[in-house]
């Protein structure tokens, strides 16, 4: 059977990184649950408003 699939907005991966506990953020559950994917707004947003912190995720994230 096919995941259902669901579009994660920027806010949510924002929230996703500021969270000291990532398997509490709403991020975490979609993906348990749901094929997800980004629109081509959120991939520029986060290929020119990343962090060295957060650098790692991001390339994950855009690959």
């Amino acid at each position: 059977m096919d995941r259902k699939k669901v579009l994660i907005d920027t806010s949510l991966l924002i929230d996703h990184l500021r969270k000291e506990k990532k398997d509490k953020s709403e991020l975490f559950s979609l993906v348990q649950n749901y094929e997800c994917t980004i629109s081509a707004i959120t991939h520029f947003e986060f290929a020119v408003g990343t962090t060295t912190k957060n650098r790692e995720f991001v390339n994950k994230l855009l690959s």
